[in-house]
């Protein structure tokens, strides 16, 4: 048996001009055997093999504009990661075959020569390959609860047994480990610090915060929001979060849930977190 060493172990390629091959018949590869039936049996495919876009097309017009972008931008960083600029330009030429949109954008992106023309015949598209259209429901989100200590102990404990009930799993984030108190004496047991936690292991963020913020916990509890933010989670603030939120200038932008009336903040907000990306959302 031989091993193939070099760049690449498949056939057809360009990066070692086309090499391995398969063995020819005489040389003890595979040849298949015609036998007589009604005509002969032979290796064939069907005209349908050769279609190889039509399906991509599909989905690629199915998407959503977010999805789209998504779409180009993970393409954009997978090529940029090559050091062949050879591959690079064939793999945007077969793009161009999906969407000349979608492989204008690529090419611009990696440094290649852009398609001038492409596209495809192809203008079917289905609801249902896009996750624009799935059902959205606020069930097994994880939840970052950003409390320190003095806050609103039973009316944040009320906000937190509202999404439990919804089938969500809050879990608290602080400055330490150990007992947060609230200023009526209720007690919250933290799960997270903010070095041990992060803002993109949740769905969501609810930034309680706490009266007497020092410049530590109001970075921290800032850095984990504009992150959420730029990912654009849902995120919801009260009574101290709420001014944590002004001042980054976020607190009315799409997706974010703001209000002192916990009947109201919570409803909102479980909505919010049901959508769980808000893509009509503008960057600050």
């Amino acid at each position: 048996m031989t091993i193939n060493q070099g760049q690449v172990s498949y056939h057809k390629n360009s990066l070692a001009n086309n090499t391995p091959e398969p063995a020819r018949p005489e040389e003890g590869g595979f040849e298949h055997y015609q036998e007589k039936v009604e005509g002969h049996k032979v290796r064939n495919r069907s005209d349908s093999f050769k279609d190889h876009f039509s399906q991509a097309t599909l989905f690629w017009n199915s998407m959503s504009e977010p999805e789209k972008e998504h779409i180009k931008q993970a393409f954009s960083f997978e090529l940029g990661k090559l050091s062949s600029q050879s591959v690079q330009q064939q793999v945007v030429d077969m793009f161009a075959n999906v969407s000349l949109e979608l492989a204008q954008t690529v090419a611009k992106n990696v440094g290649v020569k852009v398609p001038e023309s492409g596209g495809s015949n192809v203008t079917k598209s289905s609801p249902a390959l896009s996750q624009e259209n799935t059902t959205k429901v606020p069930d097994t989100r994880k939840i970052g609860v950003i409390v320190g200590e003095g806050y609103k102990g039973s009316e944040v404990k009320d906000v937190i047994k509202a999404l439990e009930e919804a089938n969500m799993h809050p879990e608290i984030i602080s400055h330490q480990l150990g007992t947060i108190k609230g200023s009526d004496g209720e007690e919250l047991e933290a799960d997270h610090t903010f070095l041990t936690g992060e803002s993109v292991l949740f769905d969501a963020l609810y930034l309680v915060g706490r009266p007497q913020m020092d410049q530590d916990f109001e970075q921290y509890t800032l850095y984990f929001a504009k992150e959420a933010f730029a990912h654009y989670k849902p995120i919801g603030g009260t009574h101290d979060g709420i001014k944590l939120l002004k001042k980054v200038d976020i607190d009315n932008a799409a997706g974010v849930i703001t209000n002192d009336d916990l009947t109201t903040f919570t409803k909102d907000f479980i909505v919010a977190i049901a959508e769980h990306r808000h893509w009509n959302r503008e960057m600050v």
